[in-house]
């Protein structure tokens, strides 16, 4: 609701995705995203492996959008990814992610392109209406999918008062966007 409330539309994507497609988020050989729960039958190549983040899809999303003449697009989605457990089942970890690309909305004038300070936004609103208190620290990774120096963590505090990573925002780097087929910048 909150999220739908910051003016996103939600979308629901399949569990399955194709190997090509976690591989273009660019993280490190030792991230978990990079090892896949693979499908012993899969009906085709493009959902082979089981989604390990919710980012492919919502990027592929955003591509296909943008390519079919959408010229703001403003997703999210819910959902479960799965990671390798070591038991028979994977672990299905809830996630929500989202993406923005476009222009923000303008109130007596055009609004201008959507940047970091928008999904910044879009993440506090989040976060308020789930009552958690966060803070943002810069995140320079220089494996994954965002740009480095364009992205920060979001940190929240636990139940003895340390630190919990709780997610990441900022600009896809350009280098994902290509391979996404995105041909302008996102969030």
């Amino acid at each position: 609701d909150a999220l739908a409330a910051a003016g996103l539309a939600e979308t629901v994507s399949y569990g399955f995705t194709a190997p090509a497609r976690i591989a273009a988020l660019r993280f490190s050989s030792g991230h978990p995203a990079t090892r896949p729960v693979v499908i012993k039958n899969p009906i085709r190549e493009e959902q082979s492996v089981m989604r390990t983040s919710l980012m492919p899809n919502l990027l592929a999303a955003l591509a296909h959008n943008l390519a079919h003449g959408t010229g703001t697009v403003r997703l999210f989605e819910v959902g479960h990814v799965f990671l390798p457990s070591g038991q028979v089942l994977p672990d299905e970890p809830r996630f929500v992610a989202g993406v923005l690309a476009g222009e923000r909305a303008g109130w007596l004038k055009p609004g201008g392109p959507v940047d970091f300070f928008d999904v910044r936004g879009v993440v506090e609103a989040l976060f308020a209406r789930l009552r958690v208190e966060v803070d943002y620290t810069p995140a320079r990774q220089e494996d994954g999918f965002l740009h480095p120096g364009v992205a920060a963590a979001v940190v929240g505090k636990g139940e003895g008062g340390e630190e919990v990573h709780l997610g990441v925002l900022g600009e896809v780097h350009p280098e994902t966007r290509e391979r996404f087929g995105v041909d302008r910048r996102c969030f």
